[in-house]
């Protein structure tokens, strides 16, 4: 039984008031493939717009139209979901469980995917931020849903238990101690901070939020840990005055471009919330979380959004200005311009934490990588196997999107119909359109990330979506894309548009999204199939090898656990290797170790599955180390077995002429 929740309005709290309750999707959205997922006894919680509509044309004559196929008084319902919603007080009033798939839904104007609900009221249905500070829901699930959330990202997962908990505190009048709180407090370190918190009644408990400001500069956002301790988890420090603050967000309101995603209104209260931080008590309550966020989490982010802005020459148009962050947000691009920003505001930090500390990834790749996203270009990150590549990307994807992003593996097999799509036929002897990896994740909202992208016939595979490659991130993109398919009689279209809500096709193209590919070096027969017409498209990011000693102090890191007797064995043959003809990444060493260290350790018999440690060692290196070696040259391999010789010149005969045999199964005949 799986959990999730949806971000909704009128259009799925009408049919949850039919006989029998349903819930589903329309077709032409990316939910209705999440609905087609739902499993007989799946769990959802839907939390309701605090108004009924989104307020785009058409929206309300649309869910007129469903209360009819429902035989439901439309006015009627509108005046249930305001009695029931209470703009925003009763924003989640209902659990639903699914009790039968494939519901009816032909009198609908237009195909639905749904299934049968049982609705479960709620004695005390949760608030808009009572939702969105319960401990239960993860925060990038909150970020998301702060506000109406953007087209593909309305149905989602939740943590299995989420829904017990929310049942759980929806049976209480008294929820605090479920909900995160958050604080700004006077203070350059957590030692600083402890004692106003706990002098205020606010000593952090797991998932609180603080963000710490001086005047003179912000240490940024920490959050209270499993046992109430602080840790950093925000976008790093701002090594700016507020007064520099001021005028750097300032000079970036009076330079932004007509219908430009970029507003100065919460940074701008947030620099008011610190400067009145300068007096007693020193701390102060933000416990809602959008103002929260959009004033002090991405904060940084906007700091390093606007340098670029306020750098540009005043435009001859004086720019509209915005209205302040005043009362409760129900845009419906508020994630997509949250995404935006994201993405705008990226930095080296935000990836490496991403990483993590066990990846060693130089800055410099970081900073290209980073730099190159944020002007509006795709990415290849190309260099030896096991470098990281494909971890980069999806830390890269992760840093601006958390999770909306997908991953899939090039094949020499990949033509237009697995990129762009293509026509399948029905059991009604008919031919339907199947959209490709690129029109899907479009639609979705989600990057994408191919994974050997040199492996394809680029040229087969991607030729008609040059020009679209092309248009992202700039001034002048490409409107649309006219496909060779047809559905209806209408063709496809690929369109061009701000944000994917303001897009007119069904498949959109905004200036935030991005693909990024990865390429492997040591294949130089298929990295040569990349035509300059594609690779204009894209950043091309080498991804090397560590510096020798940086390598080597990670590898000896590694092999901690391997008896100190094999251990130099092991980093100096690992490490011959690595800075071989066919160089080997850290993923690929890492594998290495992690095998001669379990085949090295006693079993419950008290002996390990090897006694020799070479043996042990020649093993690894056959699994791991070998298949890079595939279409390398006889000399090449007489090299590679040379250094092997070197480091083990009384290797054992057995383990070693299998090593020699499968390296030279891999060579060109």
């Amino acid at each position: 039984m799986a959990e999730w929740t949806v971000s909704t309005n009128l259009i799925s709290f009408a049919p949850a008031m039919a006989d029998p309750p349903l819930f589903g999707w329309p077709n032409d959205g990316p939910e209705a493939q999440k609905v087609a997922e739902l499993e007989l006894g799946d769990e959802i919680v839907p939390k309701f717009s605090q108004a009924p509509g989104f307020g785009q044309d058409g929206q309300k004559e649309y869910q007129r139209l469903i209360c009819e196929a429902l035989d439901l008084d439309y006015d009627l319902v509108v005046k249930a979901y305001n009695d029931t919603i209470k703009w925003g007080e009763g924003a989640v009033p209902f659990i639903w469980r699914v009790t039968k798939l494939d519901a009816d839904v032909a009198g609908f104007p237009n195909p639905w995917t749904a299934v049968t609900i049982e609705r479960e009221e709620l004695d005390h249905p949760l608030s808009t931020q009572e939702f969105l500070r319960m401990q239960a829901v993860p925060t990038e699930l909150a970020r998301q849903f702060k506000a109406m959330a953007a087209p593909g990202r309305r149905i989602q997962k939740l943590p299995a238990g989420t829904v017990a908990e929310i049942r759980r505190w929806g049976g209480r009048i008294d929820r605090a101690e479920a909900l995160r709180r958050f604080s700004v407090v006077r203070a350059g370190t957590v030692e600083e901070a402890l004692p106003i918190l706990e002098a205020a009644r606010r000593a952090p408990v797991p998932g609180d939020q603080v963000f710490l400001a001086q005047t003179d500069r912000m240490e940024g956002l920490y959050e209270a840990d499993s046992t109430g301790a602080l840790q950093p988890a925000g976008e790093g420090s701002i090594n700016y005055t507020v007064a520099e603050l001021r005028e750097l967000f300032t000079k970036a309101r009076a330079r932004k471009r007509e219908n430009e995603n970029f507003s100065v209104a919460h940074p701008l209260a947030a620099l008011d919330a610190v400067e009145e931080l300068a007096a007693i008590p020193g701390w102060l309550s933000v416990d809602d979380f959008g103002a929260f966020h959009d004033r002090y989490v991405i904060l940084p982010r906007k700091t390093t959004e606007a340098v670029p802005i306020s750098n540009r020459p005043l435009p001859e148009k004086p720019p509209v200005i915005e209205k302040g962050p005043d009362g409760p947000d129900d845009g419906f691009d508020d994630a997509e311009e949250d995404e935006l920003a994201r993405l705008q505001g990226l930095e080296v930090a935000s990836v490496q934490k991403q990483l993590g500390p066990d990846i060693e990834m130089p800055e410099e790749v970081l900073a290209e990588a980073v730099t190159a996203l944020r002007a509006g270009k795709h990415l290849l990150l190309s260099g030896p196997p096991g470098t990281g590549k494909s971890t980069l990307a999806t830390a890269l994807c992760r840093a601006v999107l958390d999770n909306q992003f997908d991953v899939v593996t090039a094949t020499a097999d990949w033509t237009t119909f697995d990129t762009i799509g293509g026509y399948l036929p029905q059991e009604n002897q008919t031919l339907r359109f199947e959209p490709g990896v690129v029109p899907r994740c479009l639609k979705a909202g989600r990057w994408l990330v191919i994974d050997e992208l040199n492996r394809a016939d680029i040229d087969k595979a991607f030729g008609p979506l040059f020009s679209l490659l092309a248009g992202t991130g700039s001034d002048t993109p490409v409107e649309s894309i006219v496909l060779p398919f047809q559905r209806e009689g209408r063709p496809i279209v690929i369109d061009w548009a701000p944000t994917r809500t303001e897009g007119k096709a069904e498949f959109t193209l905004t200036p935030s999204w991005r693909l990024l590919g990865t390429l492997n070096v040591s294949d130089k027969a298929s990295l040569f199939q990349l035509s300059f017409a594609f690779l204009r498209r894209f950043a091309v990011i080498n991804v090397p090898l560590p510096a020798p000693d940086a390598y080597r102090a990670w590898f000896a890191k590694q092999c901690e656990p391997i008896p100190s007797a094999a251990r130099a064995l092991v980093v100096n043959t690992s490490l011959r290797l690595a800075f071989a003809e066919r160089q080997l990444g850290p993923a690929i060493l890492k594998d290495v170790a992690r095998f001669v260290t379990v085949a090295l350790t006693d079993t419950s018999s008290g002996q390990p599955t090897y006694d020799d440690a070479q043996e042990a060692l020649l093993a690894a290196i056959r699994l791991y180390a070998a298949p890079q070696y595939e279409g390398a040259t006889q000399s090449q391999i007489d090299g590679v077995l040379g250094l092997l010789a070197a480091e083990m010149p009384d290797a054992p005969e057995r383990p070693w002429g299998v090593v020699e045999a499968t390296l030279r199964e891999f060579a060109l005949s």
